[in-house]
């Protein structure tokens, strides 16, 4: 019953915010009931006009051409702390939401496991002494709503138990998602996928050499993977994200010109997989795991890679296999689709070098 009130009277506080100040009210949610803790920031439009220096009110067109610096000026304005140490908010979405606010999201990055947070937000607090921001927090076993304002700037969270640890099936469904949801590895498997139905095989032999590609990329993938998870070998971030974006650049101009034959592709997934390694390492370490169940989540998020890989060779293979027997595969649509990946690629190599977070996946 004391619980439904306290929710009841969140609540009611909640709603005469919003009521109160529709225009001068920002909606936080942090999760932290996730494997991979999100914020999730959304503010009104209208709010821009003094950080942008506008002589008018903003419109959408202003908040996208100055999206880095509005993200930089979120990151100064929420600043949350774990254990006293500094978490970072890693930005991974962007949107405009019916052109009059911003719909943003984070990723929360802290270096122990989540116990207890030091939290201040004062995003437009010194244009304007009516801004609040209403934070939603969920927690493994709880949710807490606090209101910030110009008066009240801080608050303190403190877990009243420390996150369960992931099982070891969690870990498998985690590797599984996280080759879904990364594009850029799907277009390198796409980019080495695409030229193997043309070797003229039967399609129990064209099934061998993809598996014989998939198995390559394997070994060599799992390989960095461990060295980085147990801290042997840990390359910087920036540098891993470009490099997997130039892997994906080169598979798709060697199908337009050839550079390796279709037979060879072995050597490119298993050459690049040591690169990817490092990317699916860096998926991992991002879910803070304790050390006695590192070798049980290294070897789940694994297989959950290798599901998911395989789903997609299953998927596409039957389609550009009957595709492959078709005249103007080889000649229009190997090079066009190639084409069209590579200029992604090379984009997204550009982004991921500068940091300039333009493209929007």
């Amino acid at each position: 019953m004391q619980k439904f009130i306290k929710s009841l009277f969140a609540a009611s506080i909640l709603f005469a915010t919003l009521a109160a100040h529709p225009l001068n009210t920002s909606n936080i949610e942090l999760y932290l009931n996730r494997s991979q803790p999100t914020l999730n920031l959304r503010f009104y439009i209208f709010n821009l006009k003094n950080l942008l220096m506008l002589n008018r009110a903003p419109t959408p067109n202003d908040a996208l051409k100055n999206k880095e610096q509005i993200i930089k000026y979120i990151q100064k304005s929420m600043l949350i702390q774990n254990n006293s140490k500094i978490c970072t908010l890693l930005p991974q979405s962007f949107a405009i939401d019916k052109a009059i606010a911003i719909q943003t999201t984070f990723i929360l990055k802290c270096k122990q496991n989540i116990q207890n947070l030091q939290m201040r937000f004062n995003l437009f607090f010194e244009f304007d002494k009516t801004q609040q921001g209403v934070m939603q927090i969920l927690t493994p076993d709880d949710e807490k709503l606090f209101i910030f304002s110009p008066h009240q700037q801080s608050y303190q969270l403190t877990l009243n138990t420390p996150p369960k640890p992931q099982s070891f099936k969690n870990f498998i469904i985690e590797g599984v998602w996280h080759i879904w949801e990364g594009i850029d590895h799907i277009l390198f498997l796409l980019m080495l996928l695409v030229p193997s139905v043309l070797l003229k095989k039967n399609f129990k032999k064209t099934l061998l050499e993809i598996l014989k590609i998939v198995t390559a990329f394997t070994l060599s993938h799992s390989f960095t993977l461990s060295l980085s998870m147990f801290n042997i070998l840990n390359p910087p971030e920036q540098l891993i994200e470009t490099l997997i974006a130039l892997t994906v650049l080169f598979t798709a101009l060697n199908n337009i010109f050839k550079l390796i034959a279709i037979n060879k592709n072995w050597l490119l997934a298993f050459g690049f997989g040591f690169i990817h390694g490092f990317g699916f390492a860096n998926a991992l370490h991002e879910m803070q795991l304790s050390s006695t169940h590192f070798a049980s989540a290294v070897f789940g998020f694994n297989i959950g890679i290798e599901i998911g890989q395989v789903v997609i060779v299953l998927f596409l293979l039957p389609l550009l296999f009957t595709l492959g027997k078709r005249e103007f595969y080889a000649r229009k649509f190997v090079p066009l689709i190639s084409s069209a990946v590579a200029a992604v690629a090379l984009l997204w190599a550009v982004d991921r070098a500068f940091v300039l977070h333009f493209m929007p996946f």
